[in-house]
């Protein structure tokens, strides 16, 4: 019975394989593609992955600061804060509303006024300061 399922499993992944082969196969067939054609699509890969780069090291800057500065303040889960901002940071326009909600929230439940005021601006200028970065590198590498 074990043979059987190893060997049905064999034939299922060889499937898929020939499957991916055969629509590569396909689609080269397909749109004849020219050096230049090649060459289009391997910088736009490149770009796109040099703007994903930029992305992730942005997003652990911002959460660096982001984590030691909620420390430094005092204001708890300070880490979770700082990876909630790395995770949502790679969320278009509404990340930087997103990010600054809990943290403001604790620090409002946490600490008085002037430190709630105090988190909310940092984090608000840190997210354009990012914002701003990014876009600007991600021009340049286009």
């Amino acid at each position: 019975m074990a043979l059987n399922t190893r060997r049905s499993r064999s034939s299922v992944s060889a499937v898929g394989w020939n499957a991916v082969f055969s629509l590569a196969v396909k689609l080269k067939t397909a749109f004849h593609p020219t050096a230049e054609t090649e060459e289009r699509l391997r910088r736009v890969l490149s770009a796109i992955n040099h703007y994903i780069v930029i992305k992730i090291l942005a997003s652990l800057a911002t959460a660096l600061c982001i984590w030691v500065c909620l420390w430094i303040l005092g204001i708890e889960f300070a880490v979770l804060w700082g990876l909630l901002a790395f995770l949502l940071n790679f969320i278009p326009f509404i990340s930087a509303i997103l990010m600054m909600i809990p943290a403001v929230l604790q620090a409002l439940l946490q600490t008085d006024l002037q430190t709630t005021v105090l988190v909310a601006l940092f984090k608000q200028r840190l997210t354009l300061s990012v914002f701003l970065a990014t876009e600007s590198r991600r021009g340049r590498a286009a």
